[in-house]
Formats: structure tokens, C-alpha cells, sequence
């Protein structure tokens, strides 16, 4: 059985923590705590709590809790950000003889418990609860409790326990148990003769109010107990404006799903309505807050009049009925009808049209899903190769069970197979057959599938096989990546619906900043608790270069004013990196400190961490393999900062150990060959040192962040790195255009030198390469976000 976790914003509801009394399913009251702290800031005499409060499976939202008024009960309804009431799946009244003690009302017939299962699988946004007695009313937004899964899940095991024979928990089991295929037949629709529903609504119209609206139901009734489905026509017969249209159950508004309009030639040229547009035929679907045998009531509104009539619900409708009713409006074919009915009524319809699946092998198509993977809390990313040749297929769809995404056909990111051409004799050389494709579904509590929709009317479900991402997301990036063809001419569409969707969700939790909880610090040396400049340090993979840099600061007595921070931003190193800072303290006297927070956050994501627990006014961006030439350098870049007018960021010069180029600033170039995607460039990269261009202080538009100064104030006033840039790339120049974006000028101090043991070469060379790939995509993220203010400043460089 599957619960969602406490925390679900997309449902928009907070949380709250469950106070120290909750120790048990249902909290015992004891004192005025509980009463008092939600009614106190509200004027109302209604008291209330709420237990426990959370999501179990198929979108179902269970809340446990009190509410009573000194003189009277109260009755509880969950409603929607339209602030209609959400469906009631099930509801328990419960004694609680422990609130009646507390509140001195054991001698009043009062029963202030609630438990109850609201189906809220169509709705989204906000959540209100409402509370009535026979003389107050109290809405209030909903607060979820803080709950462990555990106890939400024997939570909802004691609610199922309370209802006989119940069949409330079973939806997801119906998505996993295929049946046979049933034969697809179509249903004709039967036309309701114009003339007789004329006179039928005219006779209607003597006996009701006067209004100038006509109309005719010629169906209506229910679905699953759950929605109503009402057809007809209607007409404003004096102006033929717009009609609008409203449910109510008992003087409770219900909620119209849709209203589907459709032209009714005959009914206009009876009312002589031809002249117009307004379209008189309509499909309503409506969702009941409640079963019900009771009628509702239909209002019809234009702008000049109004109507109201009574519906009786008692006809039962099956999903054939359902599909035909759709088709009846001319707006659909079968299989977009079912494809419309499944992401608009969810697992109720699921649940019956599952039974009429067919085989992949009764079908033309054929489809072959090689991985996918979970896109965090964001949705799923699948690849591999169709065979659509006979152009048989209607839709592709992912859906798990409750949900539908949209026809993902004509999105997918395609490109040509030689394996599958060879091995299908049909398939021309040049067929595209293998696809990449991201979808907003996510699994939740059923096995994903990909359903495909035959032009037929057929529906295949093909489970999907879904790799969770788990502290590997450069792995689920490789799967990502690994099909994207650089040079093809819709890469940018590819990027912008799959890639970057894809890979933000793989890495959303890793560039996250922690938690105070999650971190840890260890400090070597008495620190300066007010130093003029943090020098940041991100430490991954290597961690020998603590020694190496640590044994040149030594020397340099700057560092007597500096705090200097190490972030390990690779856990798997931990213990051997502490074994080595004890002794690195021991054989020297630089104070310095080491920061975890337990994972990987990525370049940008380490220094963005190592700022927020930065003393210093000032802070250094430094690579670890970054070592100075000489003493008094950080002084001297300091004195230049503090001395030079509305600066922004400031570089050095940085060399390889041989004594050549490795950056004296940036530069963008285009390239055509990838999109006109523009990439960084380190002029003179690579030419020894004596041959560059001399200069002691030059503007640059960007420079490199593995030596880079900058007031603290201003790094957190443009936000800092931007994590949109996975595993480093782009950066650097994105938070230099920033600045300048902010009206600050970006320096290099030619006349500083440090060694950079960085590669100098890098492996990016293979376009095959998924890094290559990767750092391509980055490119054309920052392109998208910088392209013209890399265009004006080129104009104004020239």
C-alpha cells in the first residue's frame, strides 16, 4: 500500500507539526493547548483539531481530528480552491469522550469526532476546511500534520477497518490486473426528435418562473457515483448571449468538470436563432461532493435572465455511455475520447476502459521502451525505438493509473536506428525509429505505462520498467543524454521540453542548499571571528591539495585577517580528508575549517553553501589546484578590489605549471555548428606566458570562478551561482553577467599570478561524449537566458 509524504505543495496544503500529545493515531486531549492554539487568533466560538492530516494512495486525502460548538455539533466538508466541497469518499463520527471531559460537556449528546476520505484525485491549489454548526460557520485554510508514512499508512488501515465491506483501497491493484480484451464496439448515439423536446421545454417553461431561457435535458445521470452527466440544449431567446451554468446538491454548489458546447443547427432555425454564433447544445460533467438519490438543480444564466430546474440523477450510466455522450458533441473521436475521460475522470473510468486493452501483438505498432528513469518529484524520462511505419498510431500517453499525459506522439525527440532498420525488413535505412521523451507523470503508487491509441480505437498499456534515481544522478544524466544529437535541427525543442525538465528534476535535490541540521563543522586552529575576506574551497575527488595550498598560505601573512573554508562537497572522502587536516594543523598554524552537509551539491551549489557560513566581508573563490607564485598576492588583489569603482568581480592571471595560459579572461564565441549556441573561450589559452599580451589591469566582461573576488554583499545580491548549469560549466560567466546586469564592471589583475593544475586539454573532443553533450546543453541554457546582452556587449566592444 502506497502513502504520499506529508509535505505536498502541489496539492496546496501547509504543514504543521503535531504536537507532543500526538504519540498515538488519535491525540488524547489533556489541556488547553490543543483548543486553543488554531480558534485563538479566530473569532469564532468553534473549537476544533486536527490529528492527523495526509495523503494515502490514489490521490485520497485522509484527515482525523474534532470540532464542536458549546451548544451544538458540527459538521466538517473539505473544500477546493474554487471553494466548492471536494467529494466524500467515506466519513466516520467518532465519540471522544476525552475532548467532552476536558470541555465539561460529557452531559450533552455531542459526537465532536471526525475521520474521514476525501477523493481529491481532479483538484489542485489550496484546500479549505469548512466547519458548520446550527448557528456558526468557520473556513479556514488546511494545515497538513508533519506525519511519518507509518503512521499515516495505520492510520488509513484503522479508517478501512471502520467500513464494512470496503472496497476504498483497491483503484491501484485495478491499474495492475489486465483482463481480456473485450470487443470495441461502437454504440450508435440516438438523436433526440427537436420538435418534441420544443414542446416538452415550452411546457416546462409555463410552469416554471418566467425567463426569456429555454431549454430541453435530453439525458442525464450518473457515473460511478461519482460525476453527473447532463445533456441538452439551451437558448436565451432574446438575446441568444452566452449561458452559463451551475450545479447544486441540497444548496451545495458542486463543481462542473466541463461544460462542451456543440452547435444544434435544428434548435436555431426552431427559434429562429440562426443569425448568431452562440452555440446551443451542450455536454455538462459534474462532480458530485457526495452519492446522492436526491435531484439537483441546474441554473442557466445569460446576461438578461436566469433559469433554474430540477434533475433527477437516478439513471445510471456505464463508460459506453460515457465515450458516446462525447462523441455526440462532434468534438471527438473514440480514442480521443477515451483519452479525455481518462485525464479528466482519473481511475474511476481507468477502472472499467482497462477491461478493453489489447495485446501489443494485436496491433501494428510496435514499441520498444530501453530505460527510463524517475526525474525526482518532477516526472520521468524514457527512451528507445517505435516502429510507426503504417502510421497506425493515434497517441502516445504515459499514465499511471489516475493520471494522463498529453499526446506525447508528436514531441518525441526522434533519430535514426540502423540496428531496428536492419532488423525490420520494411524500415527504409533512414527511418527514425529511436525516440527520447520526457513526461510530467511520475510513478506513484501504480507501475507506470505507456498506453498507445490505434487510430482503431484500440488501447495498448506496455508497463514501464522505472529506474529511481538514488545518489546517482550522473548516471541518470548519461541515460539523459545519451541519444541527443547536437547538430539536429530540433535540439533546441529537444532541450527545452526533455532535457532541461529531465535533468533538473535528476539534480534538484543535490543543489539544494542543506538544511542547519544537515550540517557539519570542523574547525582546525582558532579562527578570526571578523576577518576582511572568506577564501572558499570546494574539495571533490582530491583532497591532497589541502596540503599543497595550506604549506603556501603559511607563508603569507594576509592569512592572519582571513578565514579560510574547505567544503567538502564529496561525502566518500570524509574520514581519509579529517585524518589528513589533523595532521596538515599539526605541522602548520593556518587556521582553517571543513564544512559537509552529507552530499554532493555540485561546484555551484558548494561555493553558494561555503558563502552562507562566510564571516568576511570579502570572499575568494578558489579551486583547490589553484597554488600562488608568491606571497602577499591575496593582499594585493584586496588592495586593487577595495581601491577600483563600482567593480564587480575580479580574476587573475592563472598559469599551468609549465609556465603557459590557462586564463587572462573570457571571451564568448559562437559556434554555428552547434545553434549558435554561444561557448566560453580563454583567449591565449595555451600560449606561454612571455608571448600574451602584458597588462597589470584590464575590464573583462566575465572571468573564470577558480580565482575570483567579490563583496559578499554583492555575490548574494545577484543570488549567487546559478545551479541551473549541472557539473560545472557556465557559472562563472552567468554570475559575471550579472553583475553586469547590475550596473558592475568585471576586472582581471594581470600583474597576479597563480598556477592552475588544471588539464590542459579538455576531453570534450568527441561528440559522442555525453560530458561533451552536457556541456553543450549548458551552453545553450546560458544562451537562452544571456544571448542579448552578449550581443551589446560585443556591439560595444567592437
Amino acid at each position: 500500500m502506497w502513502f504520499k509524504s506529508a509535505h505536498n505543495k502541489s496539492k496546496g496544503i501547509s504543514t504543521r507539526k503535531e504536537t507532543p500529545a500526538d504519540t498515538s493515531d488519535k491525540s488524547v486531549v489533556t489541556n488547553d493547548t490543543e483548543v486553543n492554539e488554531l480558534t485563538e487568533t479566530i473569532e469564532s466560538p468553534i473549537q476544533y483539531w486536527i490529528d492527523i492530516c495526509g495523503f494515502v494512495e490514489n490521490e485520497q486525502l485522509l484527515i482525523r481530528g474534532w470540532a464542536i460548538d458549546q451548544e451544538s455539533s458540527v459538521s466538517i466538508s473539505l473544500l477546493g480552491e474554487d471553494k466548492i466541497p471536494v467529494y466524500l469518499q467515506s466519513s466516520v463520527r467518532e465519540d471522544r469522550e476525552d475532548v467532552l471531559s476536558h470541555l465539561n460537556l460529557k452531559s450533552r449528546d455531542l459526537t465532536p469526532g471526525f475521520f474521514q476520505l476525501y477523493d481529491c484525485e481532479l483538484l489542485t491549489g489550496q484546500f479549505y476546511l469548512q466547519l458548520k454548526s446550527d448557528k456558526n460557520e468557520l473556513t479556514l485554510p488546511l494545515d497538513m500534520t508533519e506525519v511519518s508514512e507509518e503512521k499515516l499508512a495505520n492510520t488509513y488501515n484503522e479508517f478501512l477497518s471502520l467500513q464494512p465491506n470496503s472496497n476504498l483501497g483497491n483503484l491501484s491493484d485495478d491499474f495492475n490486473e489486465i483482463d481480456e480484451t473485450d470487443e470495441i464496439q461502437m454504440h450508435e448515439v440516438e438523436m433526440d426528435d427537436v420538435e418534441m423536446s420544443l414542446t416538452a421545454a415550452h411546457q416546462d417553461k409555463v410552469e416554471e418562473e418566467p425567463s426569456d431561457i429555454v431549454h430541453y435535458i435530453e439525458r442525464v445521470g450518473t457515473f460511478k457515483n461519482k460525476f453527473v452527466i447532463i445533456k441538452g440544449w439551451c437558448a436565451d431567446t432574446v438575446k441568444d448571449s452566452e449561458i452559463v451554468f451551475s450545479v447544486k446538491l441540497l444548496d451545495s454548489p458542486l463543481r462542473v468538470l466541463t461544460c462542451i458546447k456543440r452547435e444544434r443547427l435544428d434548435v436555431a432555425q426552431s427559434l429562429k436563432l440562426t443569425g448568431t454564433k452562440e452555440k446551443h447544445g451542450f455536454l455538462l460533467i459534474v462532480e458530485l461532493n457526495t452519492p446522492t438519490n436526491n435531484n439537483l438543480e441546474l441554473k442557466f444564466e445569460s446576461l438578461q435572465s436566469e433559469k433554474v430546474t430540477d434533475l433527477d440523477v437516478a439513471n445510471v450510466f456505464d463508460h459506453k455511455e460515457l465515450e458516446n455522450k462525447l462523441l455526440d458533441t462532434n468534438n471527438f473521436s473514440l480514442i480521443e475520447a477515451r483519452r479525455w475521460l481518462i485525464e479528466n475522470l482519473g481511475a474511476s473510468y481507468f477502472s472499467e476502459v482497462k477491461k478493453e486493452f489489447v495485446d501489443i501483438n494485436e496491433v501494428t505498432t510496435n514499441i520498444q521502451v530501453e530505460s527510463a528513469i524517475t526525474c525526482g518529484q518532477n516526472g520521468t524520462f524514457f527512451r528507445g525505438w517505435i516502429d510507426n511505419h503504417f502510421n497506425t498510431l493515434s497517441a502516445i500517453c504515459v499514465s499511471n493509473g489516475t493520471k494522463i499525459s498529453e499526446n506525447l506522439l508528436p514531441l518525441l525527440c526522434l533519430k535514426v536506428r540502423p540496428d531496428v532498420n536492419d532488423a525490420f525488413e520494411h524500415l527504409p535505412s533512414n527511418y527514425k525509429g529511436g525516440f527520447y521523451c520526457y513526461s510530467a507523470i511520475k510513478k506513484e503508487s501504480s507501475e507506470l505505462a505507456i498506453l498507445l491509441f490505434e487510430k482503431s480505437g484500440a488501447i495498448v498499456r506496455i508497463p514501464l520498467s522505472v529506474m529511481t534515481v538514488s545518489d546517482n544522478e550522473v548516471m541518470a544524466t548519461q541515460h539523459v543524454l545519451v541519444d541527443v544529437e547536437p547538430t539536429n535541427n530540433n535540439v533546441v525543442a529537444c532541450y527545452q521540453d526533455h532535457i532541461m525538465p529531465a535533468l533538473k528534476g535528476i539534480w534538484a535535490d543535490r543543489v539544494a542548499l542543506p538544511e542547519p541540521s544537515e550540517i557539519k563543522t570542523y574547525e582546525f586552529g582558532s579562527l578570526n571571528t571578523d576577518p576582511e575576506c572568506t577564501i572558499i574551497v570546494p574539495l571533490y575527488g582530491r583532497y591532497d591539495f589541502v596540503l599543497h595550498q595550506i604549506s603556501q598560505f603559511e607563508k603569507d601573512s594576509t592569512f592572519n585577517n582571513v578565514e579560510l573554508i574547505y567544503v567538502l562537497d564529496d561525502p566518500r572522502i570524509e574520514h581519509e580528508l579529517l585524518l589528513l587536516c589533523e595532521d596538515v594543523s599539526k605541522l602548520y598554524s593556518t587556521p582553517f575549517k571543513v564544512i559537509t552537509c552529507g552530499r554532493n551539491l555540485g561546484f555551484s551549489g558548494a561555493n553558494n553553501f561555503g558563502v552562507t557560513q562566510a564571516k568576511g566581508k570579502r570572499l575568494l573563490l578558489l579551486n583547490s589546484d589553484v597554488i600562488p607564485s608568491e606571497s602577499g598576492w591575496l593582499q594585493r588583489m584586496l588592495t586593487k578590489y577595495s581601491t577600483t569603482n563600482n567593480i564587480g568581480a575580479m580574476g587573475v592571471k592563472l598559469v599551468y605549471e609549465d609556465e603557459t595560459i590557462q586564463h587572462i579572461g573570457m571571451q564568448f564565441n559562437q559556434s554555428r555548428e552547434f545553434g549558435g549556441i554561444w561557448l566560453n573561450e580563454h583567449q591565449y589559452k595555451g600560449m606561454p606566458a612571455n608571448l600574451a599580451p602584458k597588462f597589470e589591469f584590464n575590464k573583462s566582461d566575465t572571468v573564470t570562478a577558480a580565482c575570483l573576488l567579490i563583496d559578499k554583499e554583492k555575490f548574494e545580491q545577484v543570488g549567487g551561482f546559478e545551479t541551473r548549469y549541472i557539473l560545472g560549466d557556465f557559472e562563472d560567466s552567468d554570475l559575471c553577467l550579472k553583475l553586469v546586469e547590475q550596473g558592475y564592471e568585471n576586472y582581471v589583475l594581470g600583474s597576479e599570478k597563480l598556477y592552475h593544475l588544471e588539464r590542459q586539454s579538455q576531453s570534450l573532443v568527441d561528440q559522442g561524449d555525453w560530458k561533451f553533450k552536457l556541456t553543450l546543453f549548458n551552453g545553450w541554457q546560458h544562451t537562452a537566458r544571456w544571448n542579448n546582452m552578449i550581443n551589446e556587449l560585443r556591439e560595444k566592444n567592437v
